[in-house]
């Protein structure tokens, strides 16, 4: 039953819920305001507009109370509760509203050459941070992000999630091929030292053949000549 000192609140909230958890109001002389803040549940937003009633009266926004979409912060004022005819307005006050889904977007990977590439998260409401990260297989190596679509840009392999699907490419190039180094020339080999030069050396011992065979026809005279000596 209706106690016109003691109205009651009632929240019908679906997926939001109130700091205010009293189920009473206390009418005074002062005509004090209700104040509440709402929250909307983990994947849901505040709703742009809530009902707020008095008696079954349906008050209107910004001249009966106050609502913040963004802050959650509601204000239902004093005089709207009581009136200045208590017996025609007061009554219970009832506060109706319901959190909107937020959408969820998904990012695709596509990829280019040889390589495997993934993002992290892979869904999220729009403005949740995405993280890339790519990884080249054996002789090929990063070269770059493509946006294939989503309209996103990448700034040190990540970027927003807009208001839609992101699909994201790598892209790998295979590595050039390590350049060979020049095989070192065969060095000649050093003649013999041993052995009679040609050329401009080859007068040289013919000179000194000579110059020995000189030498062995003299003594061979004198051998000759020392016998004839002794004969005698």
């Amino acid at each position: 039953m209706f106690d016109p000192q003691h109205p009651t609140v009632t929240n019908s909230l679906s997926h939001i819920t109130s700091d205010n958890a009293a189920t009473h109001y206390l009418l005074t002389i002062n005509k004090p305001d209700y104040t509440a803040t709402l929250t909307a549940d983990k994947g849901y937003a505040l709703p742009d507009e809530i009902v707020v009633k008095v008696a079954e009266r349906v008050l209107t926004r910004d001249k009966d109370y106050t609502y913040d979409s963004t802050s959650g912060k509601l204000t239902i004022f004093g005089e709207s509760i009581r009136g200045e005819d208590p017996p025609s307005t007061i009554g219970d006050i009832v506060i109706e509203g319901s959190g909107v889904p937020i959408p969820i977007y998904s990012v695709s990977i596509e990829t280019e050459g040889k390589g495997s590439a993934s993002a992290t998260p892979i869904s999220g409401p729009a403005g949740t941070v995405i993280t890339l990260v790519a990884s080249a297989d054996s002789g090929w190596e990063f070269l770059e992000w493509q946006v294939v679509s989503g309209g996103v840009g990448i700034s040190e392999n990540k970027f927003k999630m807009p208001n839609n699907n992101v699909v994201i490419k790598a892209v790998f190039k295979e590595k050039p091929e390590e350049p060979t180094e020049p095989t070192e020339p065969v060095k000649p080999t050093e003649p013999d030292q041993s052995l009679p030069a040609t050329g401009e050396n080859a007068g040289i011992y013919l000179w000194a053949s000579l110059l020995l065979f000189a030498v062995s026809a003299l003594l061979l005279a004198l051998r000759k000549k020392r016998m004839s000596e002794q004969s005698d």
